[in-house]
């Protein structure tokens, strides 16, 4: 795939650690130094998206294997009809969550070893094909913000606010946030390896804005040219 013009930074971690929060600041950053970009939330980036989404958030369940392709269908729709247009375009694009929550949410924390091992190499095949394809795409830049038991608190209260109540999606359980959590750290060997620049934020004990200034500050040195 040929280099785009523009650059593409994914801001992931568990619920509740602030992503949302931090996105709408880079974005406001981003306005008022005429800098063009976009914002993109994952699921729901595209009208395709957002029916998913509320698909996903309905009572069913689904199997994991399913819910891995339902999020790998909402990704090549957001990188083919919004991501890969913008950077083309020279623009900076700021996605909340990415391909990294597959395997913090969906792999990690299946119980079963056998299940989990199967889960993991879908999602491998499934993620090198459509990079291969150029169905997605890899970021620029990766903000990884943790926040532990503060994350878990915030998290629980967004469930009880969108009356979710299947905690795979946002997860209440102590020792499930936990695995998500960790199942970040654990993809971090991969992004060294493609030499992709990122950075860990602990948004806990720490207020939004001086979250905002540390990643802004790292984008500024990394994809940024202000």
């Amino acid at each position: 795939m040929s280099r785009e013009e523009g650059k593409y930074a994914m801001v992931i971690g568990p619920d509740g650690v602030g992503k949302t929060t931090l996105v709408e600041a880079i974005c406001r950053f981003l306005k008022s130094s005429g800098i063009g970009y976009i914002s993109i939330a994952e699921p729901g980036g595209t009208p395709f998206g957002r029916k998913l989404r509320d698909v996903l958030l309905e009572k069913t369940r689904a199997n994991r294997a399913a819910q891995i392709l339902a999020f790998c269908a909402d990704k090549i729709n957001a990188w083919v009809y919004r991501i890969r247009p913008a950077l083309r375009r020279g623009m900076i694009v700021i996605q909340d969550r990415g391909y990294f929550a597959n395997y913090a949410y969906e792999v990690i924390t299946e119980k079963d070893p056998a299940k989990r091992s199967k889960l993991k190499r879908l999602n491998d095949i499934l993620l090198e094909l459509l990079f291969n394809l150029d169905y997605i795409g890899r970021p620029d830049a990766v903000i990884l913000l943790i926040a532990s038991g503060a994350g878990l608190e915030r998290a629980r209260k967004v469930s009880e606010k969108q009356n979710i109540t299947d905690d795979r999606w946002e997860s209440v359980d102590p020792k499930k946030y936990s695995k998500i959590e960790q199942g970040y750290f654990d993809q971090i060997p991969e992004i060294e390896n493609d030499s992709t620049p990122f950075i860990v934020i602990n948004t806990s004990g720490q207020s939004a804005d001086d979250t905002a200034k540390e990643a802004i500050a790292f984008l500024k040195r990394t994809i940024l040219c202000v």
